[in-house]
């Protein structure tokens, strides 16, 4: 029979029951971690070596790039990105047919139109091979602006306006 302390002193606990040995521990591991510990080194151990045996593995013991063999040809140029070239420049007033001209796929069509000569606002339409071929269609007292196309092949311009008008076309090889 146990009596509780007299007042003012602690009560004394009791010592906890022993656990019961499942007779599987590892001398200085706790049961199960350890045998996790094992299976991780033992995985960890086969996987490093056959990552040392992989042929498409990097090594840090490679040769650095440097003391590789010098190369028996001179290196490949980059080829020479072509410049954008004016292939046509005019001028007019009224109604013209430009020259024909050849662009290499991309190319951009500067205009500049002033009507202060036809005293109001103005119509300036810029067409291709066909009517079907519209590239600038405006009307305005004076205006400019740049028109990227991207159709190459032989061209030629119909210029309909009553303003003055100048017209800049820049091939853009690809």
């Amino acid at each position: 029979m146990t009596y509780p302390p007299p007042p003012g002193q602690p009560q004394m606990q009791q010592p906890a029951a022993p656990k019961k040995s499942t007779g599987k521990k590892v001398a200085g591991c706790g049961g199960i971690g350890c045998l996790g510990l094992i299976v991780v080194i033992i995985i960890a151990a086969a996987v490093g070596a056959g990552h040392k045996s992989s042929p498409k593995s990097s090594s840090s013991t490679a040769a650095p790039p440097s003391a590789a063999a010098p190369a028996k040809s001179a290196p490949a140029r980059a080829p020479v990105a072509a410049k954008a070239k004016t292939v046509l420049v005019t001028s007019g007033n009224g109604m013209k047919s430009t020259q024909s001209f050849t662009v290499h796929g991309d190319w951009d069509l500067y205009y500049s139109y002033d009507c202060t000569s036809f005293g109001q606002a103005g119509n300036f339409t810029v067409n291709g091979n066909s009517a079907a071929d519209l590239y600038v269609n405006t009307m305005a007292m004076k205006g400019k602006d740049v028109s990227h196309e991207h159709s190459g092949g032989k061209i030629s311009l119909s210029v309909t306006s009553e303003c003055d008008w100048k017209i800049k076309v820049v091939d853009i090889p690809g």
